[in-house]
């Protein structure tokens, strides 16, 4: 054996090899990145559900309308302003100026309408089309939450029928403001808001019977094919405020 003998790679072999790790490192990091940011989206969008109940629950508290079951007594999401009798609460919140008119309770302050209508116009769909039901169709209606980063938007719809906690509003949640992709089930999410204050996520059966624009999670969010963004709302809040579609 020739004790003068040494091993090793050739250039040729070292190069080959890099390549090889180069080509796996562009298949992986993009899915890695676009994972990170994804349940980087659903942990903002609990804190963000946090603050509204708890904001909702505060201002229903300082109003003073509570009903003998503890739930919003007459649907207090009706009118802002003093009643010019005395008799009633200076503060009421307005169904379609939930955040606006009542902005110190969820740390939010109202967009300009330029703010507004170049939102709305950014927002697709999950895989980037034109979205349905379309965001805009609120326009006017949103808050920018300052310490969340988060969007709020707020449609009127009507009180659901016989339920003993009915929903009322529609909220979407923009988790990230402005800032892209602004798209339905990545960093946008719908819920329903009831009358005591509880957030149910878009995707559920009950937010498929009150609303009918989204389809149950179980159908169109499951596992990578998401055929409608919005239903994934469920999805994200039922494993725990994780994202495990986006990929």
């Amino acid at each position: 054996m020739n004790k003068n003998s040494k091993f090793g790679f050739t250039l040729a072999e070292i190069l080959i090899a890099m390549g090889i790790a180069g080509a796996i490192a562009a298949l992986t990091i993009p899915q890695l990145v676009v994972s990170t940011q994804s349940n980087k989206f659903a942990t903002a969008l609990g804190r963000s559900v946090e603050t509204i109940e708890t904001g909702c629950q505060a201002l229903i508290q300082d109003a003073g309308e509570y009903s003998s079951d503890g739930e919003i007594f007459g649907h207090a999401l009706i009118e802002v302003g003093y009643d010019t009798r005395g008799t009633a609460p200076p503060l009421i919140i307005a169904d379609s100026k939930l955040f606006e008119n009542a902005g110190a309770f969820f740390d939010a302050t109202p967009l300009s309408d330029s703010q507004q209508s170049s939102y709305t116009g950014s927002v697709k769909s999950y895989t980037g089309g034109a979205p349905s039901p379309r965001v805009s169709s609120i326009a006017g209606k949103f808050a920018v939450n300052t310490k969340l980063g988060a969007y709020y938007g707020v449609l009127k719809r009507t009180d659901e029928a016989n339920a003993d906690d009915p929903l009322v509003e529609l909220i979407y949640i923009d988790v990230n403001g402005a800032n892209p992709p602004n798209r339905y089930g990545r960093d946008v999410f719908l819920f329903g808001l009831t009358d005591a204050c509880h957030m149910i996520p878009a995707g559920t059966n009950r937010m498929n019977s009150w609303y009918s624009g989204v389809a149950l999670a179980t159908s169109a969010c499951d596992g990578g094919n998401v055929t409608n963004g919005l239903s994934c709302t469920e999805r994200v809040v039922r494993e725990g405020f994780k994202n495990n579609y986006s990929r």
